[in-house]
């Protein structure tokens, strides 16, 4: 099953697995009215961003390293795969792809927002550290509008959607999700080598 299925997929069962009709950022998007925000620009990141772009959608990539950031823009960051890279470059040319370290620059411009970074796990306490997952929600939060859709594609251990990430967007948004906002989790699963494949194909 593609990422575009789903994505329909998912909105469509939402809201305790009831059907309902596509909501807005998801039309919006594909419409060219807003764009995606992908947040976390490592292996999954990229990968998805490229995807995004190939399918003619404008992303916005926020990563709190500055040197990736810095070498995306000179185009001298260094990718594992091709694909991957003249996507990622050809965006940044034609300016369907603008990166920044600062998560809230390009919020109002983006309906769906897509979580991407790394949750670690220490396999001696086995001890979930949440930080940069919690960073980021409260960076989402402060910029997330009704309608919105927040996806968390992170690796993530069972009720991370709903315990860690939906507090923190509520709290410091002021909304509720499956009311205001919508909120999915989407785990993806690549392998080095051939991300594009599995996210555009398998």
């Amino acid at each position: 099953m593609n990422w575009m299925t789903r994505i329909y997929m998912f909105v469509m069962t939402l809201v305790s697995g009831h059907v309902m009709s596509v909501p807005d950022p998801v039309i919006k998007v594909f419409k060219g009215e807003c764009g995606v925000l992908v947040y976390g620009l490592g292996y999954v990141g990229l990968a998805l961003t490229a995807a995004y772009l190939r399918k003619g959608l404008r992303v916005y990539g926020v990563d709190k390293n500055s040197h990736k950031v810095n070498a995306l823009t000179s185009r001298s960051f260094k990718f594992v795969e091709k694909n991957v890279e003249e996507a990622v470059y050809r965006g940044l040319e034609e300016g369907m792809l603008r990166v920044t370290t600062e998560g809230l620059e390009f919020s109002d411009k983006a309906c769906v927002k897509v979580i991407t970074v790394p949750i670690h796990l220490d396999w001696l306490t086995k001890e979930v550290d949440y930080t940069s997952l919690i960073e980021v929600g409260e960076s989402i939060g402060k910029g997330l509008r009704e309608n919105d859709l927040v996806i968390l594609e992170s690796s993530a251990p069972p009720g991370t959607t709903e315990e860690v990430l939906k507090p923190v967007l509520e709290r410091v948004s002021g909304l509720l999700a499956g009311e205001d906002f919508y909120l999915a989790y989407s785990p993806e699963r690549i392998y080095v080598g051939h991300s594009l494949e599995d996210i555009e194909v398998n």
